[in-house]
């Protein structure tokens, strides 16, 4: 996939506070959907994402996704928590029970076909 894009601002926030001029940068590269402000955000862990995905996602919400490998036959689940928050472990529960309850619909859809 090619993708040009004009006439974006772009905010780089590496590691060092100076431009990666000498030496590649791992990070990530976000486009807001207006597409005429971007970001790129270096990390530590230089990981570089290639070839095909194990797993793909089947349910996404809020705080929370589903994902089915093929591979392996199973789900994984996906729950984001902020300790911060009050409601917080009430919000995870639903959420976990929105995971399972699609899980066994999925399921359930299998066993029909």
């Amino acid at each position: 996939m090619r993708t040009h894009i004009e006439n974006a601002d772009v905010h780089i926030t590496t590691l060092a506070n100076s431009l990666p001029t000498s030496k590649p940068a791992f990070g990530r590269f976000r486009v807001l959907p207006e597409q005429h402000v971007a970001s790129f955000i270096e990390e530590e862990s230089k990981v570089v994402i290639c070839g095909e995905p194990k797993s793909r996602r089947l349910l996404r919400g809020k705080n929370y996704s589903v994902w089915y490998s093929e591979e392996q036959n199973q789900y994984k689940l996906r729950i984001t928590l902020k300790p911060s928050d009050l409601t917080a472990a009430m919000m995870a529960q639903c959420d976990f029970e929105e995971c399972i309850n699609f899980i066994q619909k999925k399921e359930h859809e299998k066993d029909e076909e």
